[in-house]
């Protein structure tokens, strides 16, 4: 199964593909790919590596975050750091939230009701949580993908704000596992 990471900012992008069997691994495993962008203005810093190595940067012209993301998502099926041959190959996508409030501090599918929740708490987070329901928008329109949603706080062990690999990819991972129920 292959699970896309996505760590929105005010003004930046940081995402992670991974694969993972049908268990757990006791370790992070390495991720396939790994890209951020960062932008001022229209002029956004590009990096993206991938597993065999491959690193690609530079600069693009961007005229809003949903460009921007899907400039940066795009290097995982174009492109020299090319890690999947379509946007099909991708199973689930995680968001870090950084404030879901007292409703949603544990994975969760991303539904409607969700995501109002979300933005009805984005007080306490104002750049990050409407950066990450942007976020949210794009991966549904990007690649028609279900979404789950996880804390920041909740699985944060790495620092202020700050998620470690072995988080993202186990509250990823339970996020399919509540999509599985929801869809049964």
């Amino acid at each position: 199964m292959k699970i896309l990471v996505l760590n929105s900012g005010s003004s930046s992008q940081k995402s992670s593909l991974y694969e993972i069997g049908e268990s757990l691994p006791d370790d992070s495993p390495a991720p396939l790919w790994e890209g951020k962008i960062e932008w001022r203005d229209e002029v956004a810093e590009v990096e993206v590596k991938n597993s065999g190595s491959v690193v690609q940067k530079g600069q693009v012209r961007v005229s809003s975050r949903e460009k921007a993301v899907e400039h940066l998502l795009g290097t995982l099926w174009n492109g020299k750091p090319r890690t999947v041959t379509s946007p099909a190959e991708i199973d689930v996508v995680g968001h870090r939230v950084v404030h879901g409030g007292p409703k949603y501090a544990e994975p969760v599918l991303l539904t409607p009701e969700v995501k109002a929740g979300i933005a009805k708490v984005s007080a306490f987070a104002p750049l990050h949580n409407r950066a990450e329901l942007e976020g949210m928008e794009v991966i549904e329109k990007l690649l028609g993908v279900r979404n789950a949603g996880f804390g920041g706080s909740y699985f944060d062990n790495s620092g202020p704000g700050r998620l470690g690999d072995r988080e993202r990819v186990l509250a990823a991972h339970a996020g399919v596992l509540l999509m599985s129920m929801a869809q049964s």
